[in-house]
């Protein structure tokens, strides 16, 4: 295998657990969803806030459960498309299940042993590259 094959395919499961992590963020803050519901000109005083507030929160979480097959297409066709015919594909298949697995347990092992932060104030894309 060439290791180039390997460093791409790494960038594509990085990419991954990134996406993951920020609609996990997104689905949470509860402000980010009250501002974006204000772009579409539903305030918390209209009618139906309530309605369409829980409907963004269900599609961000949604969003966040999509077939890793579906994402992966989509990651290879649009972002990773220069470099597609030289991912290796069996590696990020077999990562990109991994995030269900152990972004859980990474939060609880950076929280027991950090003395100075905690995996909550971690940017998101640390707390990709802590699971990867």
């Amino acid at each position: 295998m060439d290791i180039s094959h390997r460093i791409h395919a790494r960038k594509v499961v990085l990419s991954y657990f990134y996406q993951r992590y920020f609609f996990l963020l997104v689905a949470h803050d509860d402000e980010l969803i009250k501002g974006s519901l204000a772009l579409a000109h539903t305030f918390p005083d209209h009618e139906d806030f309530n309605e369409q507030h829980d409907l963004l929160v269900a599609l961000l979480t949604d969003y966040n459960h999509e077939n890793p097959d579906d994402v992966l297409d989509y990651l290879a066709d649009y972002v990773f498309d220069k470099w597609k015919d030289q991912i290796d594909m069996a590696y990020v298949v077999k990562m990109m299940p991994s995030f269900d697995l152990y972004h859980a347990a990474v939060a609880e092992l950076v929280n027991t042993h950090a003395a100075t932060f905690s995996f909550s104030k971690m940017d998101t894309i640390d707390k990709a590259l802590f699971v990867l």
